[in-house]
């Protein structure tokens, strides 16, 4: 469901009307009106465009919602995805347990993911501090290889092969995608731990171009994205292979997919269109 979907008003006030409690209130629907026996039909078709944000802090506002919001839907409806027989609710097809249950354990494992980094930096301070030497081996690399390329491979076919796109049109998805990932996690986190969180309307309407703006909001990822890439340098430099050497690579991975940030900020900033004086909005 979402901008273009189309619900039938009957449908609607049977399930209870909107929740206004989500930050996904169109695909928590969703699972309510399955949850009643009623279907939902997907048309390739393009009937209707939406708008997106101008600016990639409004970008990445959107993006929290929509990572926040299925594990809102998964805390309050997991029971329903459950085989009938365990308590389940009978009408759900097997397809929309998967898919429904997917949506937010999908974006629940980003979060905890993100509490094993302390353990992999504190590892790595403890094998740099007593010279420790841990020997990779060779089917480990291959696996470790294959699980780094795998994920943008994916990514590429997918916007390549399924959504027809050119191949920089491609890239720049995957950039623009690896420049959310800091707030995929940090959305993914604070759902999985209960923080709360408040519904931001995504500002649509153009805005004046403020490069010093993209840099400013994307500050922590900078940051970040230096402090990882200067301890994967340290990594290598202090050590002779093995493990460090793979935490090295995990760690330079990830300082250049922070680094997306500032550069995505900054090309959005780029293509604001100017604005006159009068017209500028604070």
């Amino acid at each position: 469901m979402g901008t273009m979907s189309v619900i039938r008003r009957d449908a609607l006030e049977r399930a209870g009307g909107w929740a206004e409690w989500c930050l996904t209130e169109d695909s928590e629907l969703a699972i309510r009106l399955h949850a009643l026996g009623y279907r939902s039909v997907y048309l390739r078709e393009p009937l209707g465009w939406g708008l997106i944000p101008d600016t990639f802090d409004g970008y990445r506002k959107q993006r929290f919602r929509w990572t926040y919001g299925p594990i809102q839907e998964l805390r309050q409806h997991w029971r329903k995805w459950l085989p009938a027989r365990l308590g389940g609710t009978p009408t759900l097809t097997s397809a929309q347990r998967i898919h429904h249950a997917n949506h937010g354990l999908d974006v629940a494992m980003i979060g905890i993911r993100l509490l094993s980094w302390p353990l992999v930096l504190a590892a790595a301070a403890s094998m740099i501090t007593h010279h420790e030497h841990v020997a990779v081996p060779f089917d480990l690399w291959v696996a470790a290889t294959a699980l780094l390329v795998s994920g943008v491979l994916i990514r590429w076919l997918q916007y390549c092969r399924v959504t027809g796109a050119s191949l920089k049109g491609a890239l720049g998805a995957i950039v623009a995608y690896q420049a959310l990932g800091h707030t995929i996690a940090i959305a993914s986190l604070a759902a999985v731990l209960d923080r709360p969180a408040r519904w931001h309307r995504t500002d649509k309407f153009q805005i004046a171009r403020r490069r010093r703006r993209a840099l400013v909001t994307t500050r922590s990822e900078s940051l970040i994205a230096a402090a990882m890439i200067l301890a994967a340098g340290i990594l290598v430099a202090s050590t002779h292979g093995g493990l460090t050497t793979m935490l090295a690579i995990g760690l330079a991975a990830q300082g250049v997919s922070y680094a997306c940030t500032p550069a995505v900020a900054l090309i959005a900033e780029h293509d604001l269109r100017p604005r006159s004086p009068q017209h500028v909005r604070e």
